[in-house]
């Protein structure tokens, strides 16, 4: 009701720490340190969140995407641009 209400919301616990922080604009060879270091502590997203200062779901998706699709995956292809269909003769 709050959240509806535009109330101030508190997070649940006792300690008092932001839920989403809007996060920094990252380059290709971040995402790529980011993730490897991601599989190599066990997918712990929220500390890797807090470490590179990103959001668990941006840490989450990049993984996921370089596991399935590999690094290429991990190119920022910029908000409206496609990948180009390959061209055969």
């Amino acid at each position: 009701m709050k959240y509806n209400s535009h109330g101030k919301l508190k997070p649940s616990g006792s300690v008092e720490k932001a839920i989403m922080t809007k996060g920094h604009i990252t380059t290709f060879e971040e995402r790529i340190e980011i993730v490897k270091y991601c599989i190599e502590s066990d997918r712990n997203y929220n500390e890797i969140a807090e470490k590179y200062k990103v959001s668990y779901q941006q840490v989450r998706s990049w993984t996921v995407k370089y596991t399935e699709f590999g690094i290429d995956a991990l190119l920022d292809r910029g908000e409206n641009e496609k990948p180009k269909a390959s061209l055969q003769s």
